[in-house]
């Protein structure tokens, strides 16, 4: 007890003349004041000041949140991505970033919110704009929290002035070029929000549709009915003619009050139903072509032959009602049917005679329908649990119906082979993006862009007589110009929006003219937006993987509608390269939604939440989590996930304050590369490797890999094996000692290079790191990405293969020597691996070579190559052509060093004495 008592005593005596890591960096993560500022010089101010270079521009445009409701993790997901690219861009390719954040203002959810009884569509719009503009305030604050290097006062709004006007002007371009059509057709159509649908508006999901089989009777003979199948009831009070396929075999089944004629291949299934029909006959489909059957109204209806009929499902025979299905349109066209909507604009039945107070996409609604149909006789079976994948409003979350309204279309037909060609020309990342678009692309027709809704850009058209005028389009976009697009609401005086005369020279009756009410599809608005970028082409969108069919898609097609002359088109992309990211699951791989109670808001990770479990991770931490995530596929987040990424945060943290506080004397040292020993050189080389690779994976926008590399390159580099062996040298050895001068030359240099490499992911982390080192590094930028990147490039020369084989058998020497010490202290042999000493017997010249840095390299007191061996050792082993001896240390323990290596108990060993009294 006293030897110990009396160590302790020594040690203390001795500390202050160590020299022990000093520096202001904290393990732990700024908050308040502290974080503010750095954030500020890591955004805004950097923003400004990069602008000002005159260096070549990047462009990642930017696509608009849609300006309602608080950010999600989704939000966070696109924001940092995007900074990450635009960082990346600036440090390493010497940059000018234009980021110019925008907002999606129009739409179904905004107007939803603010739309009460007795609004007028002016009242609406303004209520709608309030909102927003609200809105875009309230998540600009929250997206400045993710640390976004740009200018928030410069921004986008699809709502803007100038934007609509743009936008108006490209609906010009479609006027003169014959891609636009206004047509009586069935669209995708929202019960709910009243609206007309784009494909890329809808989300297609399980759906358990009542399906019935009914009963039409021929004309010439009530006893015998062409038996359909429909998983929409409702739509049989539409029905205009039965379908079948002139191609397929068709059967009378009987008993003995009717027969029903269904296709052969359905009779078992039809029987199945009712076992009472079993005669069976075959019917001629030239025949069949030649009847008439009764519909619901007693009509009397054709027969007729589509190539859509098949024999996979149903009965053979298909119910066409052209107001109410693509299919049913068509038909109807070629055969000059009646095409008209049974429902009107909220989606009830027009007929008294049929339930009429909810919608028809209600089961309520289909389940009285199917009861009249039972009423009639006409009822053959009922499947209430018909389950298929069925599109549903994506805003509204109901399921949609096709309704035929007079609508407008673009012709995407015209336009299709050179969005192609133009998709051929961009770089994808993941690269099975380009065959989604492109699938998109080719399999779409037209584009219905418009909506029956008040918030919106109207569409610049006056109707006389029901026909659109199109000669006035010009000068009605040249007076939106002028008066604003609420005005088109706000004023019925449409002579206002007129030439002056065009009344009178073309003799038109005032009273039948008429301005649309409809307004744009916000695809369109928002497919605009690289007009703010004056004729330049973005370098990069980055968005979700949802948008590919909507504003990739949109944003292609207007830009190629752009070129129209004379209704030839230019291939041509106002995007050089998409990146797509997944979406955000929770630990189930469930998507986050309030209603399953499962959502982590951005700011649960910034600021944590104790409730949830949530740990603070701070910006750093959060945009970790991002950069530590394979973004291309979904991404799982769990409490687990952000214990973990806290974690990998603090250990950058300790690293970061390891290497400055052992860098806080270093200023003047003369250590250069060829002073360094070979070890240092072997930590050099494997550094460049590591920037090397990084270099790389930043290349495809990879900071999964590059950050997996940082990590692997710190755990196994430095933080357990550099830093322990440097450690005795930093702090023990004279501050002019060669050695200590050169492992603070290689902390310099990993600490510039790691600066590097971390900046684009975690900018806040760096520039604190930055305001540390600035001094240490000789630096009087504020930032560290205002200096090029030259200046964190490691020379090539570090590279040294040679070096790194040498140290690969060196290394596993080593891990064989610790899984024998390990069990040795198991054993009880020893506590602490500076109670041994090594004795290597080896004709290995690079170890003869690089003796005097082996007691640190095994991290022990002593090694002594080709000695003399004592007797009795620990334990010895053999590996390659080295022999190894271990023994206990057979000197004491220095009381300032702790290595078993001074003469005289209690006294410093000879290096600790020359550095303490140096003569």
């Amino acid at each position: 007890m006293r030897s110990i008592i009396r160590l302790r005593r020594c040690h203390s005596t001795y500390s202050g003349t160590l020299h022990l890591p000093k520096t202001n960096f904290s393990p732990k993560i700024p908050s308040g004041e502290d974080a503010a500022k750095i954030d500020k010089l890591a955004t805004s101010n950097l923003y400004k000041w990069q602008k000002s270079r005159s260096t070549s521009k990047f462009i990642l445009h930017d696509g608009p949140p849609y300006a309602n409701g608080d950010l999600h993790l989704g939000h966070a997901l696109n924001k940092v991505l995007k900074d990450m690219m635009n960082r990346y861009e600036m440090l390493y390719n010497n940059k000018s970033i234009d980021y110019v954040p925008g907002w999606d203002c129009h739409g179904l959810p905004i107007e939803l919110k603010v739309t009460k009884p007795g609004l007028d569509p002016v009242e609406i719009r303004q209520k709608s704009r309030d909102l927003a503009n609200k809105m875009i305030l309230k998540q600009m604050e929250q997206f400045k929290k993710f640390s976004i290097m740009t200018d928030w006062s410069t921004i986008y709004k699809t709502m803007d002035h100038e934007y609509e006007v743009n936008q108006l002007k490209l609906f010009k371009t479609l006027i003169k070029n014959k891609l636009l059509s206004r047509q009586m057709k069935p669209v995708w159509y929202g019960c709910d929000t009243k609206t007309a649908l784009a494909e890329a508006e809808l989300e297609y999901r399980k759906h358990k549709s009542i399906a019935v089989y009914v009963k039409f009777k021929l004309v010439d003979d009530p006893t015998t009915s062409l038996l359909i199948w429909t998983s929409t009831p409702w739509t049989l009070l539409g029905n205009k003619a039965i379908c079948i396929n002139e191609n397929l075999n068709y059967i009378k089944l009987s008993n003995e009050s009717e027969s029903l004629i269904v296709q052969e291949d359905m009779v078992q299934s039809v029987q199945a139903l009712n076992l009472s029909f079993s005669h069976v006959e075959s019917v001629a489909t030239n025949d069949l072509l030649k009847l008439k059957y009764l519909n619901l109204y007693n009509e009397h209806c054709p027969v007729l032959h589509g190539d859509h009929v098949n024999n996979a499902s149903g009965t053979g025979l298909v119910h066409t009602a052209p107001g109410h299905g693509m299919e049913d349109y068509l038909i109807g066209l070629k055969h000059n049917l009646t095409i008209d909507s049974i429902v009107d604009d909220e989606g009830r039945l027009v007929d008294p005679g049929y339930p009429n107070d909810l919608p028809v996409n209600r089961v309520e609604t289909i389940k009285k329908c199917i009861k009249i149909y039972k009423d009639l006789g006409i009822l053959y079976h009922v499947d209430y649990n018909f389950v298929h994948n069925y599109p549903y409003d994506w805003r509204s979350k109901s399921p949609v119906i096709q309704r035929a309204t007079p609508q407008w279309f673009i012709s995407v037909d015209k336009i299709r082979d050179n969005t192609l060609e133009a998709l051929s020309k961009v770089d994808f990342v993941p690269e099975i993006g380009v065959n989604r678009l492109k699938a998109f692309i080719s399999n779409r027709t037209e584009w219905c862009i418009s909506r029956q809704r008040a918030w919106g850009v109207p569409l610049p058209i006056v109707y006389y007589k029901g026909e659109p005028l199109y000669e006035v389009v010009d000068h009605v976009v040249e007076k939106f110009d002028e008066f604003g697009t609420d005005e088109w609401f706000g004023n019925d005086d449409v002579l206002k929006w007129l030439p002056s005369n065009y009344v009178e020279e073309n003799s038109l009756d005032v009273k039948h003219l008429v301005q649309s009410k409809d307004t744009m599809d916000v695809w369109f608005d928002s497919g605009t937006s690289w007009s703010i970028l004056n004729g330049q082409i973005a370098d990069v969108y980055v968005e979700g993987s949802d948008q590919h069919r909507g504003w990739f898609q949109s944003s292609i097609l207007n830009k190629i509608i752009s070129t129209g002359e004379n209704s030839e088109f230019q291939s041509v992309s106002p995007y050089k390269k998409i990146v797509t990211h997944g979406f955000i699951l929770d630990k189930n791989n469930d998507k986050m939604s309030k209603s399953l109670g499962n959502i982590i808001a951005p700011s649960d990770l910034i600021d944590g939440n104790m409730k949830t479990g949530v740990p603070r991770l701070g910006i750093d931490g959060l945009r970790l989590w991002i950069a530590s995530s394979n973004y291309v596929n979904d991404i799982s987040i769990s409490n687990e996930i952000l214990k973990r990424v806290l974690d990998n945060l603090k250990k950058f943290r300790v690293t970061f304050k390891f290497m400055l506080g052992n860098l806080n004397d270093s200023e003047n040292i003369s250590a250069n590369y060829d002073t360094l020993s070979d070890l240092d050189k072997f930590i050099l080389s494997n550094l460049k490797k590591l920037q090397q690779n990084c270099e790389t994976n930043f290349k495809e926008y990879n900071f999964q890999k590059a950050l997996k590399d940082v990590n692997n390159h710190m755990n196994n580099d430095l933080s357990s094996f550099y830093f322990d062996i440097s450690k005795d040298c930093l702090y023990t050895d004279s501050i002019d000692s060669i050695k200590r001068q050169n492992i603070q030359f290689v902390l310099k240099q990993v600490l510039k290079t790691y600066t590097g490499i971390l900046s684009p992911m975690l900018p806040n982390l760096t520039q604190e790191l930055w305001t540390n080192s600035r001094t240490i590094l000789k630096q009087t930028e504020i930032s560290p990405f205002m200096l090029p990147y030259d200046y964190y490039k490691l020379p090539e020369t570090y590279n040294d293969p040679q070096i790194d084989s040498q140290f690969h058998n060196l290394m596993q020497l080593r891990e064989s020597l610790f899984s024998r010490l390990e069990a040795l202290r198991k054993e009880g042999k020893f506590k602490k691996s500076l109670e041994l000493n090594l004795y290597i017997q080896t004709n290995d010249d690079f170890i003869k070579k690089n003796s005097g840095l082996l007691d640190d390299f095994f991290l022990v007191s002593k090694v002594a190559i080709n000695n003399s061996i004592p007797q009795d050792p620990l334990d010895h082993f053999e590996q390659d052509t080295n022999k190894i001896f271990i023994t206990l240390a057979d000197e004491h323990k220095c009381p300032r060093c702790w290595k078993f290596t001074a003469t005289v108990e209690d006294e410093l060993c000879h290096k600790c004495a020359s550095v303490v009294n140096p003569s």
